[in-house]
C-alpha cells in the first residue's frame, strides 16, 4: 500500500512527463526510504551501501535495474556509482525464476497497459526486490544470498575481487 501510495504522489509531481516505468521505479525507491542521487537510489546503513539504478537501454525503448552493494569495510563511500559496486547484478539475473516477466515489464515493445505495467512492476520489485535489499543490507545477509545461489550471475569486481571472502 505504501508503494501506491507513493506512486501516486511521485505522478502529482513535477515528473509528469516520466513513463510509467521510471515512476514506478522512483515510487519504489521512495517508498523503501532511499535516497535519490544522481539518478540512482540509495540505501546507507552498516556494512553495506545499496544501490539501485533504473538504466535506459540505448537501443530501444527498454530499461534494465542494476542491484549495486557497496563493501564499506573495502573502502567507505556515500554515494557510490552503480556501475563501481563492488557486486553488481541485473534484476532479472536475481530473480531468474521471474526472468521473463521483469524483461516483459522493463520493455516498451511488450504491448502491456500501462496501469497493468506500474501494478505489476510495483509488486514484483515489493515482493522480490525488497527482501533482497533487505538481506544485502549485511555481510552476513550477503553470504546468505550467496550460498541461495541468488548472486550467482553478479559481477564481484575493483578490490571485491581479492577480498571476496567478506561474502
Amino acid at each position: 500500500m505504501a508503494l501506491l501510495v507513493t506512486l501516486i504522489e511521485v505522478g502529482r509531481s513535477s515528473m509528469t512527463e516520466r513513463n510509467e516505468i521510471q515512476q514506478t521505479f522512483d515510487a519504489f525507491g521512495k517508498s523503501e526510504g532511499m535516497v535519490k542521487k544522481s539518478g540512482s537510489w540509495y540505501k546507507a546503513e552498516g556494512e553495506v551501501t545499496r544501490v539501485v539504478n533504473l538504466q535506459k537501454s540505448q537501443y530501444g525503448r527498454r530499461y534494465y535495474v542494476n542491484v549495486g552493494y557497496w563493501l564499506q569495510a573495502i573502502e567507505e563511500a556515500k554515494f557510490p556509482p552503480s556501475e563501481q559496486c563492488h557486486i553488481l547484478i541485473r534484476l532479472d539475473s536475481l530473480i531468474a525464476d521471474r526472468e521473463v516477466e521483469v524483461n516483459e515489464l522493463l520493455d516498451f515493445a511488450s504491448e502491456i497497459p500501462a496501469e497493468e505495467r506500474t501494478q505489476r512492476l510495483g509488486d514484483l520489485l515489493t515482493s522480490r526486490l525488497r527482501p533482497v535489499l533487505e538481506q544485502g543490507a549485511s555481510l552476513e545477509g550477503l553470504r546468505k544470498l550467496r550460498s541461495e545461489g541468488l548472486l550467482k550471475g553478479a559481477g564481484i569486481r575493483g578490490p571485491a575481487i581479492s577480498v571476496s571472502r567478506l561474502i
